[in-house]
C-alpha cells in the first residue's frame, strides 16, 4: 500500500491583515514625514522661502499698502489741501505715478526681497524662542512687527527728486516713527505660530524614524513582502493624494486671523507659491506611492507563476 505523499502548504493570496495594517500605518507616518521635512526645508528655511517666495515681493497685493504710505506722507508735505481742487488732484495723481515708478525701481524692488528675508528670519526666530537677531522684527504687544521705514524713506527720496522743481521747493518731510510698521503676526496668532513651528521641529525627525520602523515592522510580519509593498504603495498613493488636496485650502486659512486687508492681501500673494511647492510635493509622493504599488504588484504576479 503505497503512502499518500503530504501536501505541500498552500501558498497565502495575501499579504497578511496584519502587514496590511502596518502598512497603512507606515503609509500616514511617511507622508507626515515629508509633509514635516518640506515644511523645516521651505517653510521655515529663510533662504529656501525667499527662492521660492521672493519674486512676489513685486506684486501689487505686496506693493500696494507700502505705496500707500509714501504717496500719503509726500501729499502731506506739499500740503495740497491749500492747493485748488483741481490743481491738488493734479499733482496728487502726478506724486502716485511716482511713487508707481519709485516702487518699480531696482533699488527699491531689492529692499523689498530683502524685507522679506527679514520679515521670515525674524518671525521664525520669535517662534524658535531664540530671540530677535533681526534688528527689523520684533514681538510687541500688538504682536511680531517689521519696520519698513527705511524702504518707506528710499521711496520718498526717489518720488521727491522726480518731483523736479516742485521736489526742490518741497520742505523735508518729517516721517513719522510708526511710518511703514507692519503688523505680521497678531497675538492672538503668534502663540499658533509659535506651537506650529516648535512642533514641526519636534515631529520632523520622529516621524522619518517611525516610518522607517513601520517598513521594517510591515516586512517582518508579511507574509508575502512584494505584496505588502504594494500594499504600502497604494497607501502612500492614497494618504498623499488626500494630503495633497487638503494642502490647497490651508493657505486660505493661514491668513484668516490677519485683520488689515492689505496684508492679508500680501500674506496671501506671499503663501501662494509656497502653498503650490507643498501641494506639488505632496502630489510627487503620492506618484512615488502608486508607481511602488504597480511595481511590486506585477513583480508578485510575475514570482507567482
Amino acid at each position: 500500500m503505497t503512502e499518500t505523499p503530504p501536501r505541500a502548504p498552500a501558498r497565502r493570496r495575501g499579504a497578511g491583515p496584519a502587514a496590511v495594517l502596518a502598512a497603512w500605518l507606515t503609509a500616514v507616518l511617511a507622508v507626515g514625514a515629508v509633509a514635516a521635512g518640506w515644511a523645516q526645508r521651505t517653510l521655515l528655511d529663510t533662504d529656501r522661502f525667499v527662492a521660492v517666495a521672493g519674486p512676489v515681493a513685486d506684486d501689487p497685493q505686496v506693493t500696494r499698502p507700502l505705496g500707500d504710505a509714501v504717496a500719503g506722507a509726500v501729499v502731506a508735505g506739499l500740503d495740497v489741501d491749500r492747493l485748488p481742487g483741481d490743481v491738488a488732484g493734479i499733482v496728487e495723481e502726478e506724486v502716485r505715478r511716482l511713487v508707481d515708478e519709485a516702487l518699480a525701481s531696482a533699488p527699491v524692488r531689492e529692499r523689498l526681497r530683502g524685507l522679506v528675508r527679514e520679515a521670515h528670519a525674524g518671525t521664525v526666530g520669535l517662534a524658535r524662542g531664540e530671540g530677535d537677531d533681526t534688528a527689523g522684527v520684533a514681538l510687541a504687544e500688538d504682536g511680531v512687527v517689521l519696520e519698513t521705514r527705511p524702504a518707506v524713506v528710499d521711496a520718498i527720496r526717489v518720488v521727491t527728486q522726480g518731483l523736479g522743481p516742485l521736489g526742490e521747493v518741497l520742505p523735508e518731510l518729517v516721517v513719522p516713527e510708526n511710518a511703514g510698521r507692519v503688523l505680521l503676526v497678531p497675538t492672538d496668532a503668534f502663540d499658533g505660530l509659535r506651537d506650529f513651528v516648535q512642533g514641526v521641529d519636534r515631529a520632523a525627525p520622529l516621524l522619518l524614524v517611525g516610518a522607517g520602523l513601520g517598513l521594517v515592522l510591515t516586512l517582518v510580519v508579511a507574509t508575502r513582502r512584494r505584496l505588502a509593498l504594494a500594499h504600502l504603495g497604494l497607501a502612500v498613493a492614497v494618504v498623499g493624494g488626500l494630503a495633497a488636496l487638503g494642502s490647497v485650502p490651508l493657505r486660505d486659512t493661514a491668513v484668516r486671523g490677519v485683520h488689515d486687508a492689505g496684508l492679508r492681501g500680501a500674506l496671501r500673494a506671499l503663501l501662494e507659491p509656497v502653498g503650490a511647492d507643498l501641494t506639488a510635493t505632496l502630489g510627487w509622493t503620492a506618484a512615488a506611492g502608486a508607481a511602488l504599488a504597480v511595481v511590486a504588484w506585477l513583480v508578485s504576479r510575475v514570482a507567482r507563476r
